[in-house]
């Protein structure tokens, strides 16, 4: 038989959500069943990852209720109140996705010199809570440029061009495929060389700059005009990704999965009324605004060692001589 036994009855319906800055009240029940020198009964919450990646723990604090003698067949209660720090870096919420999972706990531990003699554990979920969102009617946003990058696009046509034209020389037929494959190389880069081009003055910008579950994000795209209404049958796409990472020694393996992704036509907010305003910009006077409404049940953002979910917005341009896509990560 042990030397204690331990109870820890935690206030509330089980697995109800905590959001942070509130408390539970938590109630540890001590029973001796032979005398216990106890050098500390303590009370831990921290939250710990499981699934794939590399495991991943965090204590977000450690309290001392009790620290004395008790003799055989003695009883004990100790009543806390239990605070939930705020989510962030370091304390992510709580998860369960398709390659990890994040919990929290709360344990009640009785240490005889440098036994742990009983324990008890029990899971909390914490969460921020899910309100009615009212956005103010002006936000000021500061625009993003565009920028589509890949300036060297170009370089894989001229390669096979040279190298068709160089093989034609001493072999016709077989140069003539290589020529061929550098030629439409050549077009698809000039292509969308005059596409970025054109969008060279266009600028977006997202409000707010974190998604917030439950909550909206609205999205605008400005520039000139004549450019801005050749882009209507361009999209948006508010997605979440959900990453894990594994290390075996050198190896490093990657785990990575869309938790949550929506896509919406570029100017789908015109019949809300607008909430978002860039600031005065080169831009021009052409602007289309976009709303999503992320739904409560979506994943919040977390940055951990070896996880996390990271929101991007991915403008997909089309209506040009070549589509184009450009990603902008939330939050950064």
């Amino acid at each position: 038989m042990t030397k204690c036994s331990l109870t820890m009855l935690v206030e509330g319906p089980g697995q109800r959500t905590i959001a942070p800055g509130e408390s539970v009240r938590v109630t540890v029940q001590v029973e001796a069943h032979g005398a216990v020198a106890c050098d500390g009964l303590r009370l831990e919450l921290g939250w710990r990852t499981h699934g794939r990646g590399d495991r991943e723990v965090g204590v977000a604090w450690t309290r001392s209720l009790y620290s004395g003698d008790w003799a055989a067949g003695s009883q004990a209660e100790f009543e806390y109140e239990a605070p939930i720090p705020p989510i962030g870096p370091g304390n992510p919420a709580t998860h369960h996705g398709e390659h990890f999972n994040v919990d929290w706990y709360l344990t009640a531990s009785v240490h005889e010199g440098s036994a742990v003699i009983a324990t008890q554990e029990k899971s909390l979920y914490v969460a921020p809570p899910q309100e009615g969102y009212s956005p103010p009617q002006v936000v000021t946003v500061e625009p993003i440029p565009w920028n589509a990058g890949r300036r060297l696009s170009w370089l894989p046509g001229v390669a096979l061009l040279l190298a068709g034209a160089a093989v034609g020389m001493r072999v016709p037929l077989a140069g003539l495929p290589i020529f061929l494959g550098g030629a439409a190389l050549s077009i698809r880069a000039l292509r969308r060389a005059q596409a970025t081009y054109r969008c060279r003055d266009l600028e977006f910008g997202h409000w707010p700059g974190q998604v917030v579950p439950g909550s909206e994000v609205h999205v605008f795209l400005a520039g000139p005009a004549e450019l801005v209404a050749e882009l209507r049958e361009s999209t948006w796409t508010l997605a979440a990704i959900e990453k894990a990472t594994s290390r075996n020694g050198t190896e490093v393996t990657h785990y990575t999965r869309t938790a949550y992704s929506e896509s919406l036509p570029i100017g789908d907010g015109l019949g809300v009324e607008a909430t978002v305003e860039p600031r005065p910009s080169r831009s021009g006077a052409g602007r289309l605004e976009t709303v999503f409404r992320v739904p409560a049940e979506a994943p919040g953002p977390m940055e951990l060692k070896n996880h996390s979910l990271q929101w991007e917005l991915t403008l997909g341009i089309r209506g040009l001589s070549h589509r184009l896509s450009f990603r902008h990560p939330l939050g950064s």
